[in-house]
């Protein structure tokens, strides 16, 4: 909308110009000669000046925060890690059986799934079953979090868009430039669709999954369960 915003605003400001030029001028012969070219000189300095102008603001328009001004504004990015390592200030999405519970997500058959970290490495589920990957990356920073219930994320839009090239690097939100409100975070990708992260009790412990259909998707035991009742990662406004 902006752009074609300023390509109106281009042609409402050079229609006078135009209807100017053309305008006759009560001059004879050469006098009027060298004033025509006179003022289609001075209408080709300032139409270039005007075209700097535009391709300032375009280049405005076009330019994507930096990684650092994200992860500035969020707190929060996806650092690698290894078995048994942490980065510093993982976030903490709960407690289990066997301690404290963090996020992680890894490439798998083409996209990346958000899971939980283990001692092992980021388990995951996969098309009915569990699955342990070494190569990760975990959620950190000092951003804030919050799990709300699961019907909160369906205030959203789903969009079945997906940045190119995620992987290590400041966590993505739904909406990137908008942080007044509570966003759910993106865990990941697959085929077609989005996934954010969740999180349910399931044999008596946390666990961290996927969203998929209205599902929480996790695994445990080499198998993937579907839990119906879950809560959903979300960020939080940064306190001012």
């Amino acid at each position: 909308m902006r752009f074609h915003a300023i390509v109106l605003a281009i042609v409402l400001t050079l229609s006078p110009i135009v209807l100017l030029a053309n305008e006759p001028v009560k001059l004879g012969g050469e006098q009027q000669a060298d004033y025509q070219r006179i003022k289609l000189k001075a209408i080709e300095l300032r139409l270039q000046q005007q075209l700097l102008q535009v391709r300032s603001q375009l280049l405005k328009l076009g330019k994507k925060p930096s990684s650092q001004a994200m992860q500035t504004r969020t707190g929060l990015q996806w650092v690698a890690a290894k078995p048994g390592q942490l980065p510093p200030d993982p976030v903490l999405a709960g407690y289990g059986k066997d301690g404290p519970i963090y996020i992680c997500h890894t490439h798998y058959k083409g996209g990346v799934q958000p899971g939980q970290v283990m001692s092992t490495g980021c388990r995951i589920s996969y098309a009915g079953k569990a699955f342990i990957v070494k190569d990760y990356d975990v959620m950190a920073g000092k951003g804030h979090v919050d799990w709300q219930r699961s019907a909160s994320l369906y205030r959203f839009k789903m969009s079945r868009t997906y940045p190119m090239g995620f992987n290590t690097g400041p966590v993505i939100f739904t909406h990137p430039v908008t942080f007044e409100q509570p966003q759910p975070i993106i865990g990941g990708h697959e085929t077609n669709r989005i996934l954010y992260i969740c999180r349910v009790v399931h044999n008596n412990s946390i666990y961290i999954g996927k969203v998929v259909e209205g599902y929480c998707n996790i695994g445990d035991q080499q198998k993937e369960y579907r839990e119906p009742t879950y809560q959903v990662l979300f960020s939080k406004p940064p306190s001012n």
